[in-house]
């Protein structure tokens, strides 16, 4: 049977934890050159996907473009939308992205995108 003592320990982790997770959400301001809408284009090099949650309702999708200026490009979207985006990354043609910076209180900023128009 667990002691007092090691319950205790184990509470005081799990708060610390739960803490430490929800101070990682929270947003803060970009840097100015980085604020607003961006737009960037160029060839789609790879791509990643990978599942959101248990029962796949949502996906995640990151791009990267030979356009050496341009940062690890992150989507989340519907599962209904996935081979939409997946034949896109097949085809790796030219896009125009459209996406914004985020920046929270842990961690590097990251792009997500808002657009990707072909061509």
């Amino acid at each position: 049977m667990i002691s007092r003592r090691w319950k205790k320990r184990g509470l005081i982790f799990a708060v610390v934890v739960i803490a430490i997770l929800m101070i990682g959400a929270i947003k803060t301001d970009v840097p100015a050159h980085l604020q607003g809408s961006l737009v960037i284009q160029g060839r789609i090099v790879d791509c990643d996907f990978q599942q959101i949650g248990r029962r796949g309702g949502d996906f995640f999708m990151g791009i990267r473009l030979d356009e050496p200026a341009a940062p690890y490009l992150r989507f989340n979207g519907r599962r209904s939308e996935r081979s939409v985006y997946e034949a896109l990354c097949a085809r790796k043609p030219t896009v125009r992205v459209t996406y914004h910076a985020v920046k929270r209180i842990i961690g590097p900023v990251r792009f997500w995108i808002d657009d990707v128009v072909e061509g």
